[in-house]
């Protein structure tokens, strides 16, 4: 089983590469293409020297970039997807895989418009700034260190979107503080995941979580490889055993799912019809090679 896994999973490994190598239609889109009409509505809309396309262009690179080290990703965890050893490095590197993949899944949409990719790209730059201004706090700084040196700042993507006339707010929902650009909303890690995991799987949000618990060490995580804790009375705890080979097999059917998938909705936007058709053919191949070598849960 493991020997077909890794030859299923480098299969989808090099599906995505032939999407993302394809450097031309990336940094010039197709006129024909969804890319190519969303890049000629933001430089009639914004023309140069203004501001271009630019800010618009940055979220195909981004998604590119996404799906680059998702394919690294899935490397790494074709190795850990070994016989002799237990899921847990597997677990971490798929949930890596569906974080990376499910970034360029959400900025590819393809049921938005030109301005809702600009919104989404401003969304995402604005909550990577965040992130790295709290990672600059941590450091400890003098107020005369030039903090921008590590990268752009929450204030600095805040300008840029007001300029653009896309300014960035934020709004509450559901008791939480949720990041908003037009009509477009910063997702969680995990939605941002169930949205890409519902196509192949039917509890679209509980992969994610599941891994999460591994990575996060939490307690049904720890004992993964062990066995599941089942509680027989309020004070007694009894592990009930489960196949290893079970966690491999899911950790691979989600990672190659997911890659081709990602490929898929990036050949649609850039109009790659030739790498399209070989997707469509791979995909329900790959699906029903996983779905043989399922493990038997008995």
């Amino acid at each position: 089983m493991f020997s077909e896994l890794s030859v299923l999973l480098r299969r989808a490994i090099d599906l995505v590469l032939r999407v993302t190598d394809d450097d031309e239609p990336w940094t010039t889109p197709w006129q024909h293409s969804q890319a190519g009409a969303e890049l000629e509505a933001e430089e009639a809309r914004r023309p140069e020297p203004e501001t271009g396309s630019w800010p618009w262009l940055l979220a195909p690179m981004v998604a590119r970039w996404a799906l680059w080290v998702g394919v690294e990703e899935s490397k790494a965890l074709q190795v850990a997807v070994d016989p002799e050893s237990t899921s847990y490095g597997a677990d971490v590197l798929c949930r890596a895989v569906l974080e990376s993949l499910s970034l360029g899944w959400w900025l590819l949409d393809p049921d938005i418009d030109a301005a809702g990719r600009l919104s989404r790209i401003l969304l995402y730059r604005w909550h990577t700034a965040s992130q790295t201004h709290n990672a600059i706090r941590h450091l400890g700084l003098g107020s005369e260190e030039d903090r921008s040196e590590y990268g752009e700042l929450p204030e600095e993507v805040e300008k840029e979107a007001r300029e653009l006339g896309f300014p960035l707010r934020y709004k509450k929902t559901d008791g939480r503080r949720q990041r908003t650009c037009q009509e477009q909303v910063w997702p969680s890690y995990t939605e941002r995941a169930a949205a890409l995991v519902s196509n192949i799987w039917p509890q679209h949000k509980l992969p994610y979580a599941a891994l999460s618990m591994v990575a996060h060490a939490e307690l049904l995580g720890l004992t993964r490889n062990l066995g599941r804790l089942q509680a027989d009375a309020v004070t007694n705890l009894r592990l009930i055993r489960d196949p290893t080979e079970m966690w491999f097999w899911h950790d691979t059917y989600l990672a190659a799912g997911a890659l081709v998938l990602s490929a898929e909705r990036a050949a649609v936007f850039l109009g790659l019809q030739e790498q399209l058709t070989a997707l469509l053919a791979a995909k329900t191949e790959i699906q029903q090679a996983l779905e043989v070598l399922r493990p038997n849960p008995t």
